[in-house]
C-alpha cells in the first residue's frame, strides 16, 4: 500500500466525519481564522482541508474578491467538501500531498492548515512545502491537537504559529 492509498477513506467516512466531527471543529476554525487573519480579497490556502470547515470559516472574510484553494490527499473527503456551500470566496478544491504541494512558491497571503499536520507522515517537509507557497513572510498558521515533533518546533518555531487544540 502505497502513502497516498494509506489515507484515503471509504464508504460513510467522510459523511460521518462532517457529520460528526465538524461540529467540534468549528469553533477551532473561527480561532484559527481571527490569528491568521485572511483579509478581503487574499489568496488563502488551506492544507488538510478534510471536509472543508475551516474553509467555511474564512470564505467569508476571504470574500468574493479573494479566493481560497482548500487541498487534501483524500479523494472522498474533498468529495464530501464539495457538497457544503461556501459563503464568500470562491473555492478550488484540490487534490494535493501536504509535503508535495503542486503550487508555485509565493502564491498565498495565508496558508493554514487544521488538524492536519498530525496525519502527515512527514511534518517537517509539509511543512516546508506550506512555507515555500506563503508570500510576504514565511508564516503558517496551523492547529494541531498533538504535539508534531521536537525539530519541527525547534528549527521551525520562528516562522511557523502552532496553537495546540
Amino acid at each position: 500500500m502505497s502513502a497516498t492509498e494509506r489515507w484515503q477513506v471509504s464508504g460513510s467516512a467522510a459523511y460521518d466525519y462532517e457529520r460528526f466531527v465538524a461540529s467540534w471543529f468549528e469553533s477551532w476554525a473561527v480561532d484559527l481564522v481571527a490569528r491568521a487573519g485572511p483579509r478581503s480579497g487574499s489568496r488563502m490556502l488551506e492544507v488538510a482541508c478534510g471536509t472543508g470547515i475551516l474553509t467555511r470559516v474564512a470564505g467569508p472574510l476571504v470574500g468574493s474578491s479573494g479566493t481560497i484553494v482548500a487541498s487534501d490527499l483524500n479523494d472522498t473527503m474533498l468529495a464530501e467538501a464539495r457538497l457544503h456551500p461556501v459563503d464568500g470566496a470562491p473555492v478550488e478544491w484540490r487534490r494535493a500531498d501536504a509535503a508535495d504541494l503542486p503550487f508555485g512558491s509565493l502564491t498565498f497571503d495565508a496558508v493554514l492548515c487544521q488538524q492536519g499536520l498530525q496525519f502527515v507522515p512527514a511534518t517537517t517537509p509539509a511543512v516546508g512545502e506550506m512555507r515555500r507557497a506563503r508570500m510576504i513572510d514565511d508564516t503558517v498558521d496551523a492547529l494541531t491537537e498533538y504535539v508534531i515533533d521536537d525539530e519541527l518546533r525547534v528549527s521551525n518555531s520562528a516562522d511557523v504559529v502552532i496553537a495546540r487544540a
